[in-house]
């Protein structure tokens, strides 16, 4: 009877011990939720960036596209820029390779997992960042919007240089522990670029969208260095 009773005690305080360990991390988690989730964002912020990155050079690689398919400059007999005729359904159809290639990659992370050292959870000084990692499952939803911009800048006498941008605004949701948080980054990369030899005028008032998708309305600017 003695055995049974202690038996009794000793697995009555096991249970308490597992149930205060249970409630103490539940409100670990939730008084450090905000950290979780900023932990979160920066991670997500960060692969967001790469797949972006990497998205646009693998859609520049698989369609070859080169300046020339871009843009087509247009001289009079004096060697004069008179304007430059951009191919909208070329860029059109980059925008779309960029877009599919950022889904395949944002497609797999629905379920997006981040790792916090234990001590960044429950402290806010100079030990954080140590101990052992603790793995949490959070719910992630991003898009992406896409744009081009065309660049020139003087680059020397009579020489100008044109670029082709492809400007792209990230956004993500971070959902987790009854909380959501979130961001926006951007990103630019160089499509295609050329340097042009010749007079070129300091405003360019005739760049023609050769489609009329009006894919290239308000998106040139002339710099000077």
């Amino acid at each position: 009877m003695s055995l049974t009773k202690n038996f009794k005690v000793i697995a009555t305080s096991w249970i308490l011990v597992f149930l205060i360990l249970i409630l103490f991390s539940g409100f670990a988690v939730f008084y450090s939720r905000d950290t979780i989730l900023d932990f979160a964002i920066s991670d997500a912020e960060g692969r967001l960036l790469s797949i972006a990155n990497s998205s646009v050079i693998r859609a520049i690689k698989q369609s070859n596209i080169t300046y020339d398919d871009i843009s087509v400059i247009s001289r009079d007999k004096d060697n004069n820029i008179k304007g430059i005729e951009i191919n909208s359904i070329a860029l059109d159809t980059l925008k779309c390779d960029i877009y599919d290639s950022i889904y395949d990659f944002t497609s797999k992370l629905s379920v997006f997992d981040v790792n916090i050292p234990l001590s960044t959870l429950v402290s806010r000084g100079y030990y954080t960042g140590y101990g052992p990692k603790i793995n949490f499952k959070m719910i992630f939803t991003s898009g992406a919007e896409i744009s081009f911009e065309s660049k020139f800048t003087d680059t020397g006498i009579n020489q100008t240089l044109h670029q082709i941008i492809v400007n792209i605004t990230l956004s993500g949701r971070i959902s987790g522990f009854w909380k959501s948080k979130y961001f926006n980054r951007k990103t630019q990369i160089i499509v295609a670029q050329t340097v042009i030899v010749g007079t070129v005028p300091e405003s360019f008032t005739n760049v023609i969208d050769a489609y009329g998708t009006g894919i290239t309305d308000g998106i040139f600017k002339y710099d000077e260095k």
